[in-house]
């Protein structure tokens, strides 16, 4: 016998307290984000769309079964961090300087902006305004509200 916080029972745990709310457990949080590495590898070559139809489908199934525990922060960090996977796999995808300064111009932002960000290997987090246009194209699941 152990405490119930303690304990996980089907991926589920509690929170200490008084009243037993329910919680993700540790491994759970790390098998999803392991699953999630696994579908926006960049070794992976599929199309985008592809790939985030894969995360999608992973994701509505994940919610569904884990949506009686109280993950509220948790989705709010998942949701940023799963956005920042598929940025990289976006601009990984751009080898080429001219392609990413085509592609950036065609949403509209300013030349020195995109002269420094379509230059820059690390653009990545840069970039993260700038892809939030083309993420809402592929309809990638919201996961916390905004």
């Amino acid at each position: 016998m152990d405490r119930p916080w303690r304990l996980k029972f089907l991926g589920y745990s509690f929170l200490a307290g008084e009243d037993a709310t329910l919680r993700l457990a540790p491994k759970t949080v790390e098998r999803f984000k392991e699953r999630i590495r696994e579908l926006t590898s960049r070794s992976c070559s599929i199309s985008i769309q592809e790939r985030i139809r894969k995360v999608n489908a992973y994701i509505l199934g994940w919610v569904a079964y884990y949506r009686l525990a109280a993950m509220q922060t948790h989705c709010m960090r998942f949701d940023e961090w799963i956005r920042r996977r598929v940025r990289m796999c976006i601009w990984k995808q751009r080898k080429r300087v001219r392609t990413r300064y085509r592609e950036l111009r065609a949403l509209g932002i300013a030349e020195e902006v995109v002269h420094m960000t379509a230059n820059s290997q690390r653009a990545v987090g840069v970039s993260r305004e700038l892809c939030k246009l083309r993420i809402k194209n592929f309809r990638v699941i919201v996961l916390a509200p905004t």
